[in-house]
């Protein structure tokens, strides 16, 4: 014949009414001896935990953490687990294992051990509580795209990249790359997701450097694809002081260059007359765009001089209109 089911109002009965005979339950020799308060329903105590529950692994946010169980006073107890944030239960978190989020950060984490028996209520045991450091720096999965148009006067715009969820907050660094190629140079001022090219950009690549923060983590910073702007119109002008000059006079000439970005071309500059080169230079940005000098002494007749700029990493070629040089006897 099946045991009667005992409800809570005839446990309350039987314990005042002194019918609780000891019966042997297997387990700690410490724990406290199960009584019977009718044949065959024994009522037991709740399990205690001799040692509490331990965890183990890395303790930094984004790593698992595990609980490991905790000793009970009885057999056959079966463990679940909470975990806890502050001394409150965190949603969701009821396996041994447990992965330390960006909200775990700055708080005081630790897990409670449940252990039940055959009867009553659980036993509880927590563990120690540690702060979780912080973690690793979060790494782009995807990295930002610029688009737009790459002109002065223009506007670019970067994405922030995708770096997972939850999404990160961004900042922003525009930098332009060194006339010399070697590496880049910080654009003053352009913190934004935008960026509208100025003259200087002229002929060089703009990229934006995105750094992304998430709560828990260390920063994480990605480079865009970059954004090459064409080089500037330049002009070049030539003009002679002394239009005709005598076979045993040097001429002499004026090279002027300039740009429709307001820059000061360098570079390659030949003088020809017609097709034939008579004299090439480099202009130094220290010229700022304009030297006077004379040339080799011409032969008898006319010279149409013009000057062909070669260009340079901001500026295209130019070349300039003619100018007639007469050499008399």
């Amino acid at each position: 014949m099946r045991s009667p089911r005992l409800r809570p109002a005839l446990v309350v009965v039987a314990l005042s009414a002194g019918l609780l005979v000891p019966v042997g339950v297997a387990g700690s020799a410490s724990a406290a001896p199960c009584v019977e308060i009718i044949p065959g329903v024994p009522l037991c105590p709740q399990p205690a935990a001799t040692t509490p529950p331990t965890v183990t692994g890395t303790r930094q946010v984004g790593e698992t953490v595990t609980a490991t169980a905790p000793v009970w006073d009885q057999a056959d107890v079966v463990t679940s687990y909470q975990w806890l944030r502050g001394g409150e239960a965190i949603s969701g978190a009821t396996m041994a294992a447990y992965t330390l989020t960006g909200e775990d950060f700055d708080e005081m984490i630790s897990v409670r051990a449940s252990g039940q028996g055959s009867f009553l209520l659980p036993g509880t045991s927590d563990s120690e509580t540690f702060e979780p450091a912080k973690g690793e720096a979060i790494t782009v999965i995807s990295r930002p795209v610029v688009t737009g148009s790459a002109t002065v006067g223009g506007t670019l715009t970067t994405t922030g990249g995708d770096w997972g969820a939850p999404e990160p907050s961004f900042t922003y660094q525009w930098y332009r790359s060194r006339f010399s190629g070697n590496g880049a140079e910080l654009i003053a001022g352009a913190t934004t997701a935008s960026y509208v090219p100025v003259a200087a950009d002229s002929g060089r690549a703009v990229i934006a450097l995105v750094v992304a923060e998430r709560i828990g983590y260390e920063k994480g910073a990605a480079l865009s694809n970059n954004a090459r702007l064409p080089k500037a119109v330049s002009t070049a002008a030539l003009s002679l002081p002394r239009r005709t000059v005598r076979r045993t006079q040097a001429p002499g000439v004026r090279v002027v260059l300039g740009s429709r970005a307001g820059l000061t071309p360098t570079g390659l500059v030949t003088i020809y007359d017609g097709g034939r080169r008579v004299r090439s230079f480099t202009l130094t940005a220290a010229a700022q765009g304009a030297v006077t000098f004379q040339i080799a002494r011409q032969t008898v007749g006319r010279h149409r001089l013009t000057v062909r700029y070669a260009g340079d990493t901001a500026h295209r070629p130019s070349t300039s209109g003619v100018q007639v040089l007469t050499v008399t006897r």
